[in-house]
């Protein structure tokens, strides 16, 4: 029915006065065509969020394979050019489309013609057929109406006020409840009804020019559409590159920042075939976490809030010994989760006013951890009369010295499953030496020895506690 229409319209507006589109609403270079009723690919970036218990990090959504305004308007010709259908034909067109837009609510229509118009714009012949598409009668083959769903048709197409106004007017239950149904389901009716209440012989041109203009729009944008399909194989992809700086306190007491960066580069390798958009399927690629801390406000405090409040017996003699912190190094401490073949399926269908939600987890990617932690604590003594650490005693031309330290090693290790950090006490080393002189005679005994004493003193397993938390992808702003 349809293609009879744009047929028969076509022929016609051979004879009818052309009025030339602005300008200014082209993008492209094609005389007639209204470039705002074209759709594709416009925008390379779409802004995509990624979260990871508590943080998160912004990365975008990529076409990097669209159709240029060029290739856009190739596509428009070819098609033109397959239905003889020239730029003055599409321009009067749009003309008469436009031609009748007053509406007068005292003319009365004939629900006859109503309900004609509505099922010409539906494309099926009676109203049985389409209540049994209102319905949802799944014995009804979709397919015949181009690929649109008829409710988005209806959607789409109409008003409130004029499907009240027809209701009033119609005789015969058909009718009557041809339009109750597409009133039920948030139908109303055409903007070219309205015009055709305007006045008889413009509206049903303008109608019929809607009709025809609809037709030549919505093929375009399928050959659109199918031509970005076969150019995006593989080139949609999710990629993010950011960093989120936060802090974190170790073993209650030393804050030291926290550096969080994720890297995510992934393609999309099988496309959702229901998609109209392209961007829709299963996404192949790499996805590193890397969790790195500055160590620095940890070494310098370790001393203060960490070795002196660990309850340690050495600790406890703090009245005979003085303490000093010898590490000659930075610490570090860094956590990398890493997945080379990450894969996550997005789809079309889940999208939901305008946006996809998608939950993924860590499980299974390669998890490294680079700890290095080594404070040697130095403790001195400070009793009777030793003063850090060194003894000196002068009597009767003989000379005495003795030295006594004591130094023991701690080491910092990632816990079980590398969820946080440990510190080891690993091994001691004695410094105890006398020297005594007199009379020419040296006499020097150490006392000096070393040993393990390998103990876990101290564990904080909140270092990485936002990767408990859930991980997910949200693209916002699709359809």
């Amino acid at each position: 029915m349809k293609k009879r229409i744009l047929s028969l319209l076509l022929a016609a507006a051979l004879v009818l006065s052309v009025f030339p589109l602005s300008a200014s609403a082209y993008v492209g270079d094609i005389p007639g065509v209204d470039y705002t009723r074209i759709e594709y690919n416009t925008i390379l970036d779409q802004e995509v969020k990624f979260s990871i218990g508590s943080h998160e990090f912004t990365g975008m959504l990529s076409n990097g394979n669209r159709l240029e305004d060029e290739e856009v308007d190739g596509i428009i010709r070819e098609f033109m050019g397959s239905y003889n259908i020239t730029s003055e034909e599409l321009q009067t067109l749009h003309a008469i489309e436009g031609k009748a837009l007053k509406y007068d609510e005292s003319r009365e229509v004939p629900p006859r013609v109503l309900a004609e118009l509505l099922l010409s714009a539906c494309g099926v012949d009676n109203a049985e057929t389409l209540s049994k598409i209102l319905s949802g009668d799944a014995t009804f083959d979709l397919s015949k109406l181009t690929g649109e769903s008829v409710l988005k048709k209806l959607k789409d197409m109409a008003i409130d006020k004029l499907i009240d106004f027809a209701l009033g007017k119609v005789a015969g239950e058909t009718y009557k409840e041809l339009f109750t149904l597409a009133k039920n389901v948030g139908t109303v009716a055409t903007r070219e009804y309205m015009e055709y209440v305007a006045s008889d012989e413009n509206a049903q041109r303008s109608f019929a020019a809607a009709l025809a203009l609809e037709k030549f729009y919505s093929l375009c944008n399928s050959r659109i559409k199918a031509r970005e399909r076969e150019l995006g194989q593989a080139q949609w992809r999710l990629t993010c590159n950011e960093s989120v700086i936060t802090s974190k306190t170790l073993f209650g007491s030393i804050l030291v920042p926290q550096i969080w960066k994720l890297a995510v580069d992934l393609k999309q390798t099988t496309p959702d075939p229901i998609d109209p958009n392209g961007w829709g399927g299963i996404y192949t690629g790499v996805v590193q976490l890397n969790v790195n801390h500055d160590m620095a406000p940890f070494d310098q405090q370790f001393l203060d809030k960490f070795f002196m409040t660990s309850g340690l017996p050495i600790v406890g003699m703090s009245g005979m010994f003085s303490y000093h912190d010898e590490y000659t190094a930075g610490s570090t401490m860094k956590r990398q989760l890493r997945n080379g073949n990450f894969s996550i399926q997005l789809g079309y269908a889940d999208a939901e006013n305008g946006q996809v939600e998608k939950e993924f987890s860590l499980a299974g990617f390669e998890d490294l951890s680079n700890v290095w932690i080594s404070h040697p604590i130095k403790a001195a003594c400070e009793y009777d009369l030793y003063n850090n650490g060194h003894a000196h005693v002068s009597v009767s031309g003989g000379s005495g010295d003795a030295y006594c330290y004591f130094t023991t090693w701690f080491h910092g290790e990632p816990t079980a499953n590398n969820e946080g950090l440990m510190i080891d006490m690993y091994n001691y080393v004695q410094d105890v030496r006398v020297r005594v002189s007199a009379r020419g005679i040296t006499v020097a005994e150490d006392f000096g020895g070393s040993g393990m004493i390998s103990s876990t003193i101290a564990r904080d397993n909140s270092v990485y506690e936002e990767l408990k938390g859930a991980c997910k992808i949200t693209i916002s702003g699709v359809d």
